[in-house]
C-alpha cells in the first residue's frame, strides 16, 4: 500500500542522492528531501537563510551530478547549484546563475525545466529559450567555477538544429546522444555529428 509523507506545497520533481534521499522540488515552497532511513522529512523555505540563498520557490527540477553537486532548476529565478552535503548540512549557500541580457555567455532563460549530466560529465540544462550547456573557463577548477559563478554558457537554439526553442526534458541514452523533449517535438543531440 501507499505510505504518505505531508509536505509543504505541489511537488513537481523527484530526485534520489546517493545516501537514498529522496528530493523534491514544489511549486511555492522551495526543495526538500525525505530521509527514507528516519522518515524526517527537511524542507528549504519560507525564509532567506533557510532557502540558503535559492533564487526562487517554484521548483521545476532537482538533480544530482557525478561530483556530488545538487542542481536546482527554477520558474523564472534560473539555476541553483551547491555541493549537496553543504546543503544537507546547512553550510553556504547556493551560486545563482540567471540569464543577463548584455551577456551572451549567460544562462539564455530564466524558466529551468530539466538538467543532466552527459557520459562526458558535461552539464546540459533545458530552458524556456533553448539547450545550454554549462561552460568552464580554461585554468580554473569546475568547483571554482560553480563556487564563484564565473562558469558560462554555451546555447544550443533552433538555429543549431534544435527542433524546439522551449526545452523541456533531457535524457542521454547508452550511446552518449542527449534526446530532448521540445515544444516542437522531439530532437537528438550527436556530438559526433556537431
Amino acid at each position: 500500500g501507499f505510505q504518505n509523507y505531508v509536505v509543504n506545497g505541489f511537488v513537481f520533481t523527484l530526485m534520489e542522492d546517493l545516501q537514498g534521499n529522496i528530493w523534491f522540488g514544489t511549486w511555492g515552497q522551495g526543495i526538500g528531501y525525505l530521509n527514507k532511513k528516519t522518515g524526517v522529512i527537511e524542507q528549504y523555505n519560507n525564509t532567506p537563510e533557510r532557502m540558503m540563498g535559492l533564487s526562487s520557490d517554484k521548483i521545476q527540477s532537482v538533480y544530482r551530478d557525478s561530483k556530488g553537486y545538487l542542481w536546482v532548476g527554477t520558474k523564472g529565478g534560473g539555476l541553483n547549484v551547491a555541493l549537496i552535503d553543504d546543503v544537507i548540512a546547512r553550510r553556504g549557500r547556493f551560486t545563482v546563475f540567471r540569464h543577463q541580457p548584455q551577456n551572451a555567455r549567460s544562462l539564455s532563460y530564466n524558466d529551468v525545466y530539466d538538467i543532466r549530466e552527459d557520459l562526458n560529465g558535461n552539464i546540459w540544462i533545458a530552458t524556456g529559450r533553448g539547450l545550454n550547456k554549462l561552460v568552464i573557463p580554461e585554468g580554473i577548477t569546475r568547483s571554482k567555477a560553480l563556487a564563484d559563478g564565473s562558469a558560462v554558457f554555451e546555447v544550443i537554439r533552433e538555429r543549431e538544429g534544435l527542433p524546439g526553442g522551449l526545452v523541456y526534458t533531457i535524457r542521454t541514452d547508452a550511446n552518449g546522444h542527449l534526446w530532448l523533449g521540445t515544444n516542437n517535438g522531439l530532437g537528438r543531440f550527436s556530438f559526433q555529428d556537431s
